[in-house]
Order: structure tokens, then sequence, then C-alpha cells
């Protein structure tokens, strides 16, 4: 029922559509930069313990059975 009222009126949903978009960009423009969310880029820890093992070993051995 609701959703019949749009598709009989399809300017009436392009226009409430664009004001959305209007409305999300004038907001987005007006938004302080202390409420934007903290990027940190994505970081993997691996621990491995080999007992005779070098650190060009274990960076090799790891990062071959990551791939």
């Amino acid at each position: 029922m609701f959703s019949k009222f749009f598709i009989n009126r399809p300017a009436f949903s392009a226009v409430i559509g664009i004001i959305i978009v209007i409305a999300g960009l004038l907001c987005i423009f007006n938004l302080a930069i202390k409420w934007h969310p903290k990027l940190v880029p994505n970081q993997i820890v691996v621990q491995t313990t080999y007992s005779s093992a070098d650190a060009r070993t274990l960076s090799a051995t790891a990062a071959s059975a990551l791939k």
C-alpha cells in the first residue's frame, strides 16, 4: 500500500530522493572534523617460536605461510 503511493507518483519519488541527496551533501560538508571516523591501517601480528632460527629465517617462513 505504501509502495503503491510512490509507484503511482514517480515525480514525487524523484523529488524526495533529490532532497535526501542534497541534505546529505550539505550535512557532510558541514560535519566537523572531530566527528569523522579515525581510519587506522590494517595490521597483522604474527608470533612464532623457532629455537635456533635467525630473524631472516623467521621472516621468510612467516611470510611464505601467509601467502
